[in-house]
């Protein structure tokens, strides 16, 4: 590689990048007049570098080859600018825009290393450069014919270990996420181009277009794209089709050059101003005087710099810090882009126009949680500020919640609304803040482990714009409000421990225990006891809801107490029957006459009020196919209910459900319900809510016969609302959100039902147990295998009193379901116990009907697969066996039956040291796919990459045991990263970066890049594991070990002997807690020593 300067001089470096065998640069027209050196224009005079790559097609290329020069382009010692304020330019043709993509990509990861690179360039010109395409094998397939186009004669054995372009992909990825706001302009080709060599000496040479639009498009905000009828080697001719420098692209080209040093000088007197001097007009660009032109470097740094400060608070707070602070350094999945600004996302809670008092609540709550004045942030250590508005349910905790939100909503430049009394909906409004921030994994939008990681990130370090048009994201942090909303159970909190940040949390709950929820030794909550209304502050707020007179609204009062829920739906019915104050007063008096009202004379536990909340709402009154709804509405997840659940009229119905049937009755029961303002509708999603308090008082007061029904009914509700998949279609993503949907609702009633059936208090039926199997398999696919247990295990205590050949099928299911949750959390005595119970009830079934069955052939293929987990691989291989057998024997047999199977037997070989033979199945699996799905590593589910995972690791074994020669050694070593590599791509297509699996592939490849001295590389794999396994970190504590030991070893090969001492005594200490204690020195400690820690696949 060399840097060659062109003669002549000018205030603009032009470095020029060709591809491979472009006409020499040199000769390119863009380096001369009219391009540049214009006399009548001082602005575009340049100094001309051409970088050469020196790349050669022969057997020893690969793509990363090509991407590694992106790194020397940006270390050329000739080109190393000692002038900082001299303006940077690249035009770059065919592959050479990769290496500058690169070259990006690697100055943003280092921005303090190269800031001035990134303050300096003013744009970039791509002629026919590849970007991406959605197609994985199109994509291979475009860059193969630009190659035969460069070079017509390349080894077919080239070309064929070209074909996996993952490298180019990420190169893509990454190039987007660095957000990217200079100029560029990216030309495609419009003209057919030859490419490869004839076959006989008449034939013609095969043509296409091989840059066009589609490929060539970057995406980035600044980008503008031209098309020129030219073929690919001749596009750096730029010229039209009169063959005349093309008067567009010339214009912009010049635009470019012409604000160049301007805008140069704009950014780093920006850069290197203080964060209160900033002008926010600073650093137009060239195409668009009205908007920045943000190099990124600061955007990319802002989540990062976020964990750094979490992982030293961390330390600095608590003298257990243990895994906290290693899982999300060097996250790959957080996007490097700036928040919008100022964001307000409370959910579906509108402010309420008739809230009246508790000035002297919200003036506490601003007192703790209001922000100051404006700051910029420090290294001093900001206290998280925590409010917890604590009180029995309906004095109104919400509502103020809701009006703190919305009366301070200037105050704050972000709020956010979290549902915090279950963990999955405080885990999805946790996700969903990346989305209202718009930082979201735009590869993956809906993954909420890679979304609730982002929206932590921006918490613990929340970068903000100082203006719209300003030139870069300042150190002013943004000022931001978590409302916990019902957060009754303190250990549903534990899920945002430890929480970072300098914002305000205000916490809504009936339990005091939540006061203290997120404490620590650096955060003090402050906790404040809810009291009704006093008795002026009561009788004012009924006026309000109710206008009459003042003595009438007291009598109330005296009546009801303060409970301001209460008073408010009283007033409702005041206001729904239009009467009097004093009509109400005798109505709810006169017993003999209206005893549905009950004058509140019904004890209930949780009332502080004068008399029962149950006559509050006055139930018995209602219509009765509105009782009847609410009856239903009261057992069910009160946040979010969907109308789906009751109104899907086209199926059959019993004739016993007392629902609606059709939809004019639906509607008719549902006014009943909104004419009382007993619940809440959402016009637009179609969403119900209810107030959680009453739900208990219509609880308490039914009937055990009639609960007993409403929950049965609601379970056909439900199973019918539920999608679901057959057993050989698992991992089918589409149904995921409707199945979100649903799922709060099958564990409320859930619920219920464990609770009476304790008490045998009610009879459990096969649709419930098929129900919560469901369920608990859909939480066993998302990642979610902790929360699948209950379920599971539910499931099957209530098939253990059912009876039939449909219940055995079922119990099959759950012991299949529970040993992948066993097995997908390290449980492994659960793994084994379910693995041993389905293979027994599957036998007894074969042994009754003599017919074999895709459960059978399951069960086999889990009892092997537990074995394995147990190290008895003999038996392993034999049950694995049988279970391809049973399968291969099935009338319905697909190829895609046996790949599991496969990838399975394939690793028992491998553990038992059957080398050859374990590459032999893995790769039977691999082919079989192709067959079945017609593609190269196919992404119908992650069954592909298992195999993948599987010969590579495999490979790795292979070449380890090579001794004397070193050719063979270092093939089988390249193989084995080929391998890796695609599985970790096919992983991220299939279940994503947060999955465990991605996990495994990532510390392989971390090993693969020690291996080859690429530390850095190396680190960004491992920060990827352990930022994947702390989605669930209890489950996966041997892995973080494990990996932890790995990083430990690259940083003391980087020098960082500090962090590295920290991190390996981390790992050792985690390691001896995993073996009880037993554990050896540990200086005699090396990789081997965790990889038994861990589960066969991981390894």
């Amino acid at each position: 590689m060399s840097l060659e300067i062109l003669p002549g001089g000018g205030s603009i470096d032009l470095v020029l990048v060709p591809g491979f065998n472009s006409p020499e640069p040199a000769s390119w027209p863009i380096v001369t007049y009219p391009w540049t050196n214009r006399p009548e224009e001082p602005k575009t005079s340049t100094r001309t570098f051409i970088f050469h790559p020196r790349l050669r097609l022969d057997d020893e290329f690969q793509w990363r080859t090509l991407l590694n020069r992106g790194e020397k382009l940006l270390t050329c010692k000739s080109y190393r600018q000692q002038d900082r304020i001299r303006p940077l330019m690249f035009v770059a043709h065919s592959l050479g825009g990769l290496i500058v993509k690169q070259a990006l990509i690697i100055a943003n990861q280092q921005h303090l290393k190269y800031r001035s690179f990134l303050d300096t360039l003013s744009g970039i010109v791509f002629l026919g450069t590849p970007h991406r395409l959605e197609n994985a094998d199109d994509f291979s397939e475009r860059n193969s014919r630009i190659l035969k186009c460069c070079q017509p004669a390349i080894p077919r054995r080239l070309l064929a270990s070209l074909q996996d372009t993952s490298n180019l992909r990420l190169n893509a990825t990454l190039f987007e996420d660095v957000n990217l706001r200079v100029d560029t302009i990216s030309v495609f080709e419009q003209k057919s181009s030859e490419y490869g060599k004839s076959s006989t000496l008449f034939k013609k040479k095969k043509t296409a277009v091989l840059s066009d639009e589609h490929i060539t498009t970057t995406g980035l905000i600044n980008e503008r794209k031209i098309g020129l009828r030219l073929s690919h080697q001749k596009i750096v001719n730029i010229l039209d089709d009169l063959s005349k420098p093309h008067e567009e692209l010339l214009s912009m080209f010049l635009q470019i050059l012409g604000n160049a040093q301007e805008n140069a000088e704009a950014r780093l007197e920006y850069s290197d101003s203080p964060p209160d001097t900033l002008d926010p007009r600073a650093s137009p660009t060239s195409f668009q005087d009205d908007e920045a032109a943000m190099i990124g470097t600061k955007a990319n740094t802002t989540l990062s710099r976020g964990v750094e400060q979490q992982s030293a608070e961390a330390e600095h707070g608590s003298s257990v810090v243990d895994w906290e602070l290693v899982p999300l350094v060097g996250d790959l999945s957080l996007q490097r882009r700036e928040a919008t600004l100022p964001c307000f996302s409370v959910g579906m809670h509108l402010r309420n126009d008739m809230f009246y008092g508790r000035d002297d609540v919200l003036k506490k709550i601003d007192e703790v949680c209001l922000p100051g004045s404006f700051r910029i942030s420090s290294s001093d250590v900001q206290e998280l500020k925590v409010f917890a508005l604590c009180a029995m349910g309906g004095l109104g905790k919400t509502e103020i919640a809701i009006e703190y939100a919305y009366s301070r909503r200037s105050q704050f430049d972000a709020i956010f609304w979290i549902r915090a009394d279950e963990k999955s909906k405080l885990e999805e409004d946790l996700s969903h803040m990346a989305v209202a921030l718009n930082i979201e994994d735009k590869n993956e939008p809906k993954n909420h482990f890679a979304n609730r990681s982002i929206a932590r990130g921006w918490l613990a370090s929340p970068r903000k714009l100082l203006d719209v048009t300003s030139d870069r994201i300042s150190q002013a942090e943004a000022t931001w409000l978590l409302i916990l909303d019902n957060a009754d159970d303190p250990g549903v909190l534990d899920e945002l421990k430890p929480l970072f940040g300098s914002g305000s949390v205000l916490i809504t709950s009936r339990n005091p225990l939540s006061k203290s929820a997120l404490a620590t030794n650096v955060i003090s909550p402050v906790g404040y006891d809810l009291e009704s209304f006093n008795y002026n502050d009561a009788a004012n707020f009924v006026l309000r809801q109710a206008p009459g007179n003042i003595d009438g609204a007291r009598q109330i009062v005296e009546r009801l107490g303060g409970i301001p829920l209460s008073l408010a739906h009283v007033a409702g019915i005041i206001r729904g029957n239009y009467l009097a104050y004093k009509e109400f007063l005798e109505w709810y008096s006169d017993e003999t006459e209206h005893s549905e009202l009950h004058a509140m004379s019904v004890d209930l536990s949780r009332s502080t009020a004068r008399g029962h909340l149950a006559s509050i709402w006055a139930i018995e009154k209602l219509p009765a196919d509105a009782r009847g709804l609410l009856e239903y509405l009261a057992h069910l997840d009160p946040d979010c209910i969907q109308e789906l659940i009751f109104t899907n009229f086209d199926i059959p119905s019993p004739p016993a459900f007392d629902l609606p049937q059709k939809r004019r009755e639906w509607l008719l029961a549902r006014g009943g319900l909104l004419r009382a303002s007993l619940i809440h509708h959402n016009d637009e999603l179609g969403d119900l809510r209810i107030h959680r308090l009453l739900q208990d008082v219509v609880r308490a007061k039914i009937s055990d016969d009639r609960q007993n029904y409403v929950l049965h009914t609601l379970v056909t509700l439900l199973d019918e609302a539920f999608p679901k998949v057959p057993l050989n279609k698992r991992q089918n993503t589409s149904r995921w959100p409707q199945c979100m949907a649903i799922l709060p609702h099958i564990v409320t009633v859930m619920n219920f039902f464990k609770q009476k059936f304790k008490r045998n208090a009610i009879d459990v039926s096969f649709e419930l147990a098929h129900l919560l199997s469901e369920a608990g398999w859909f939480n066993t696919e998302r990642s979610e295998a902790e929360m699948a247990k209950p379920m599971l295990l539910f499931a099957l205590e209530i098939c253990e009193v059912l009876h039939g050949d449909r219940v055995r099928d079922l119990q099959i299911d759950i012991h299949y379901a529970l040993n992948a949750a066993g097995n997908e959390t390290n449980d492994i005595p659960l793994c084994v116990q379910h693995a041993i119970q389905g293979l027994e009830l599957a036998k007894k079934a074969f042994s009754e009907t003599q017919q074999s069955s895709i459960r059978l052939g399951i069960a086999y293929n889990q009892r092997g697969v537990s074995l394995i987990i147990t190290e008895n691989h003999d038996e392993a291989i034999e049950m694995l066996s049988q279970a391809i057998k049973i399968y291969e024997g099935l009338p319905n047999f697909e190829l895609g039956m046996i790949s599991l199977p496969l990838a399975n037997l394939g690793c028992g070989h491998w553990l038992r040291g059957e080398l050859e033979i374990a590459f032999a199945t893995f790769h039977r699996g691999l082919i079989e796919r192709q067959k079945l799905t017609g593609k190269v590593d196919d992404t119908e589910s992650f069954r592909c990459g298992r195999l993948l995972y599987g010969l590579g690791n495999v490979r790795w074994s292979q070449s380890e045991a090579v001794q004397d020669d070193e050719t063979l050694k270092s093939h089988l070593m390249e193989e084995s990263e080929q391998y890796h590599r695609r599985a970790l791509e096919q992983y991220f297509k299939t279940i994503g970066k947060t999955h465990h699996r991605y996990a495994d592939v990532s510390h392989r490849l971390a090993k693969h890049c020690l291996r080859r001295g690429d530390g850095k590389s190396a680190l960004l794999f491992v920060d990827q594991a352990l930022s994947a396994w702390a989605a669930a970190s209890d489950s996966y504590k041997a892995e973080r070990a494990r990996t932890s030991f790995l990083k430990a070893k690259i940083l003391f090969q980087q020098g960082d002997v500090a962090n590295a001492t920290k991190l390996y005594k981390l790992a050792v200490r985690s390691r001896s807690r995993l073996l009880s204690g037993q554990s050896k020195d540990g200086s005699d400690l090396t990789e081997e020593d965790f990889d038994v820690l861990v589960i066969f696949w991981s390894r």
